[in-house]
């Protein structure tokens, strides 16, 4: 049986049911009408004694991955690593590149590195078109799906390695010697 205190501000005490006329005093030997509070009880609630005015967004502490700093820092590192995670499928000639740790792809839009032991998404690119006085393409950091990690320090060191690079101007080098090598198609 449910009993609402707002819906019946005076009841008889012989209407309440015996554990909410015990909880509030009741005795049966007083046979008079009996107010009841129509008040919430703040006790009850966490935050009624806080002002209002001191709670804000600040003191919310949010995980790593939505702080400032360290979408910055993704937006830092994504500027580094997706220009030669593309020359990488480029020189592949490819869409999709799985290797031992890494699969990376790009959708003609989209550029992602993902882990390929737990599938979780190390970056996601945007493409933003290209900087003529800088010479390089541009790309944006998108957001990661809720609990990837992002691109560490040392992962966007071994991607700018002289080493991985030296390894994608070697196989773009390959790629050419190859194209120019075979004969031409006559139609």
């Amino acid at each position: 049986m449910f009993f609402s205190f707002d819906l019946l501000p005076t009841a008889s005490p012989q209407a309440l049911p015996p554990i909410i006329a015990e909880m509030i005093g009741y005795s049966p030997n007083n046979d008079q009408q009996l107010e009841l509070p129509l008040a919430t009880y703040p006790e009850k609630n966490p935050l009624s004694g806080l002002d209002s005015r001191l709670i804000s967004l600040d003191s919310i502490p949010l995980d790593p991955e939505f702080q400032a700093e360290n979408i910055m820092k993704q937006q830092e590192y994504t500027q580094k690593v997706a220009p030669i995670a593309r020359a990488l499928l480029h020189a592949h000639q490819t869409q999709e590149y799985i290797g031992d740790k890494t699969i990376v792809r790009f959708d003609g839009q989209h550029l992602s590195i993902q882990d390929k032991c737990n599938q979780q998404y190390k970056m996601i690119a945007e493409y933003q078109g290209f900087d003529g006085e800088t010479k390089q393409t541009l790309w944006k950091s998108i957001d990661l799906p809720l609990g990837s990690p992002g691109l560490s320090e040392g992962e966007v060191k071994q991607w700018t390695s002289v080493q991985t690079i030296q390894y994608i101007k070697g196989k773009m080098t390959a790629n050419q010697s190859v194209s120019s090598s075979q004969p031409a198609l006559v139609s």
